[in-house]
């Protein structure tokens, strides 16, 4: 294979420093321990799975570059965004439906977000461009897990904690109840850990999202089994 290039007019070097700076992008990095960080929201989109659940998929980065995704599992396979209480008998939300409405809604003060049909990439896409740009804190566990196919390779799951609001770090709750010295990002952050999967080659990762079940502003955590199966 022959190859060319024209660096004899000035139409040429500037076609061909076009091509060179699509080719010297900055590589990925990703957030690498658990906590506290403070994001900016580079895109949001909804993810429709086979099984009919649905999930908030934000991709967010650091001001240092360091980039994260997570998803919040919204609609169960029966495409519910609530499940029943068994204690109670009551419709709950969701815990990730919480997160959404009692924590990134009311910390970005958006009374409503709905996502728009865009082609990304050539690809069909519900997008929330109303919360492109925004900055928001999140409470990060990380998760790292082997490869399926090949366990050498290795990969981060991070599993959303809380969102809370940068510069207060106030929680959604906190922010709701009128808290005036914030406590609840610091306590979540002294209870996680990085989580070490490789060892064993057994993922936790819930594809259909268990993980995203554990909810700062969910009330009734200790029902999270009942409700796990309704991912799978």
């Amino acid at each position: 294979m022959e190859f060319s290039i024209d660096v004899s007019t000035e139409q040429g070097r500037k076609e061909l420093a076009t091509e060179a700076e699509g080719n010297e992008r900055t590589p990925y990095k990703a957030i690498e321990t658990s906590g506290a960080y403070d994001v900016t929201i580079n895109r949001a989109y909804l993810k429709t799975f086979n099984s009919g659940s649905e999930s908030l998929e934000i991709e967010c980065s650091t001001e240092d570059g360091s980039n994260a995704r997570f998803s919040l599992f919204v609609k169960s396979k029966a495409g519910k965004s609530t499940y029943t209480d068994k204690r109670s008998g009551k419709e709950l939300p969701l815990p990730s439906v919480s997160q959404v409405r009692t924590g990134l809604m009311v910390i970005l003060k958006q009374k409503n977000i709905k996502p728009i049909p865009m082609v990304i990439d050539g690809s069909n896409m519900l997008i929330y461009k109303c919360l492109e740009g925004k900055q928001i804190g999140v409470v990060l566990e990380v998760e790292v897990n082997a490869g399926k196919k090949d366990p050498n390779k290795k990969y981060k799951n991070y599993n959303l904690k809380t969102f809370y609001e940068v510069g207060t770090r106030k929680t959604g709750s906190e922010i709701l109840n009128g808290t005036e010295i914030p406590t609840r990002v610091d306590s979540i952050v002294e209870g996680i850990k990085d989580i070490d999967n490789t060892q064993s080659n057994e993922s936790k990762e819930d594809f259909f999202g268990s993980k995203e079940e554990k909810s700062e502003d969910a009330s009734k955590e200790e029902n999270k089994d009942e409700i796990d199966d309704f991912f799978s």
